[in-house]
């Protein structure tokens, strides 16, 4: 059983002679995240030790040594914040549970030097203030489904802020309560307890500490020689496209007949420093098996897949450095787009609006067994209406892009001169289908309509199929001789793949990298291996969806800051 000092409010910053009478000092205002990191740290009793490669592998070796690596990470942020914390107030940190331990006498284990080097230089912060990240052991208890505390010795210091944020955030009684949104105490995470989040839940690091320190808790990067620069993966949603028709409506992206095949395209833009590729057997760096993947992970009612490659696109290899070109057409560029010549898509059967959701995916093995989703969520709105002519009924019939259909004059007697109105009629929303039915013949017994001409002579036009199509052939190559028909609309399907800027009938977008969003809530990994391509199938059926409407600082204080003595006890 060992002690630790939490921050208190005291007048005096001192031990009792228990514990040596240390001198700890304080500070009588918040303290600002640092910009710079520390690299090294003075531990009394054993001098200067450098901060990333030895000090955190063995406070965290010491402190929850028998942790697996996600709750060492939290660990290790929480631990360096201590540190941090310190180092600005007295310039040195104690070796004991009244700081925190760091010789024990173990040597730091694989996973704690690894813990260290993929969180260097990271602490907690909220409000531009450094958050000292107070932990205790908790209850060894803590178990699923809640995995909270309930008899351990400590357990009463512990907070649980998950969904909280701002000044709803519970502070720890472990040490000085501020205002509430106060910035350096944001409560105290349990070491069993992050245990049991990691192993029984699924939590990273970063929801472990939220789940303790609260939602909106920041985990800052410092920058120093001793925090080798990170590559970070993040994009951004420059456009989606489809070769369907823009419906002229709030409800939808583009609108398309039932049953019909479409296409349809997402651009993205590597914001992030690691470079994107698909390689075979899943790399093992960061970024190196990317797939764009069904924001739930099943599969799509609209391209019958949950999966494309990287490796389908026009370039697969992605740079996110700023001197790369921003073009989408070539090995190197910043941008690219899924997929080359379109994702195939069927429109179901069913009329209604159908939502296709995707997010970019890497599978490398750098995230270990799991896979790591990164960048904006990404969706297209496709209105499907039913384009059969009803039962019965003879003569011309339109719909246009604003889903609806109309029955056009009874004197248009050929499919021809249907398309031919129909083209016409429905501007400035055009038309995305028409269908003609020859109208019998009338009865010789019944007086003929004045107003139509019959001809007995004429076979039915076989044209009374919807015709969606102006979008050219994406299988054709482009005449060289030809000329331009300046009304068409490039097609990412043609050959050669165009740049973005040169396809009409899309939607720009300039949304944010997606850096804060999570998975679907019910999204799993379905220990894909990097390698493996379901099969393109067409999807018939599906489930139509209504349009849900969207979704519609704390001033830092003059407080004083000092350590007080509470005991806790360490988790081995």
């Amino acid at each position: 059983m060992k002690r630790l000092l939490a921050l208190g409010l005291l007048t005096v910053a001192a031990c009792s002679a228990e514990m040596g009478d240390e001198d700890l000092g304080f500070r009588q205002e918040p303290l600002s995240v640092p910009n710079k990191a520390f690299c090294s740290v003075s531990v009394e009793g054993h001098g200067k030790k450098e901060m990333e490669t030895d000090y955190i592998p063995h406070v965290i070796t010491c402190e929850n040594g028998g942790a697996n690596l996600e709750a060492l990470k939290a660990q290790a942020i929480a631990a360096r914040s201590v540190a941090y914390y310190s180092l600005m107030t007295k310039g040195s940190i104690c070796d004991s549970q009244g700081c925190q331990v760091y010789g024990c006498g173990a040597a730091p284990s694989e996973n704690a030097k690894r813990a260290a080097k993929e969180t260097a230089g990271m602490i907690l912060s909220y409000g531009g203030m450094l958050t000292y990240a107070f932990y205790v052991a908790g209850d060894s208890g803590a178990s699923p489904p809640s995995c909270k505390d309930y008899g351990g010795a400590t357990s009463p210091y512990v907070t649980y802020n998950w969904g909280k944020s701002g000044k709803a955030v519970e502070q720890s009684s472990l040490g000085y309560q501020g205002p509430p949104g106060f910035g350096q105490n944001r409560g105290c995470m349990s070491q069993w307890g992050a245990r049991c989040l990691e192993n029984h839940k699924g939590f990273k690091a970063a929801d472990i500490l939220r789940f303790y320190y609260g939602q909106d808790i920041k985990v800052i990067q410092t920058a120093g020689a001793c925090v080798p620069e990170e590559k970070t993966l993040k994009a951004k949603l420059t456009k989606k496209w489809s070769n369907a028709k823009r419906y002229h409506g709030k409800s939808a992206d583009y609108v398309v007949c039932a049953g019909d095949p479409f296409r349809m395209t997402f651009s993205f833009k590597n914001t992030g420093s690691a470079t994107w590729r698909e390689v075979k057997h899943r790399g093992s760096a960061m970024g190196s098996d990317v797939f764009l993947v069904t924001a739930n992970g099943k599969a799509d009612k609209l391209t019958g897949k949950k999966r494309w490659s990287l490796r389908k696109n026009a370039n697969a290899v992605v740079r996110g450095d700023h001197k790369a070109k921003s073009c989408i057409t070539k090995n190197g560029c910043r941008k690219t787009r899924f997929v080359k010549g379109g994702l195939h898509a069927t429109a179901p059967k069913k009329p209604g609006v159908y939502r296709s959701r995707w997010r970019l995916r890497d599978y490398s093995k750098h995230w270990g067994k799991k896979s790591h989703g990164f960048g904006p969520k990404v969706d297209l709105k496709i209105k499907v209406v039913s384009c059969e002519q009803p039962k019965q009924e003879c003569g011309c019939r339109v719909w246009c892009s604003d889903g609806k259909s109309h029955k056009l004059a009874a004197s248009i007697d050929s499919a021809a001169a249907c398309k031919s109105v129909a083209s016409t009629y429905c501007k400035p929303d055009q038309a995305i289908a028409h269908e003609f039915t020859k109208c019998a013949a009338p009865d010789p017994g019944t007086t003929p309509d004045p107003g139509t001409t019959p001809d007995p002579g004429t076979t039915p036009d076989p044209g009374t199929t919807p015709d969606p199509g102006t979008t050219p052939d994406p299988g054709a190559t482009p005449d060289p001789g030809a000329t331009p028909d300046p009304g068409t609309t490039p097609d990412p399907g043609a050959t050669p793949e165009p740049e973005d800027e040169q396809i009409d009938n899309g939607i720009e977008v300039d949304g944010d990298d997606g850096s804060t969003t999570e998975d679907d809530a019910d999204f799993s990994d379905d220990g894909f291996n990097g390698d493996e391509e379901t099969p393109w199938q067409s999807a018939s059926e599906g489930c139509g969806i209504s349009t849900q409407p969207n979704p519609s600082p704390f001033a830092a204080l003059a407080l004083l800051f000092a350590f007080g003595l509470l005991y806790r006890r360490r988790v081995n």
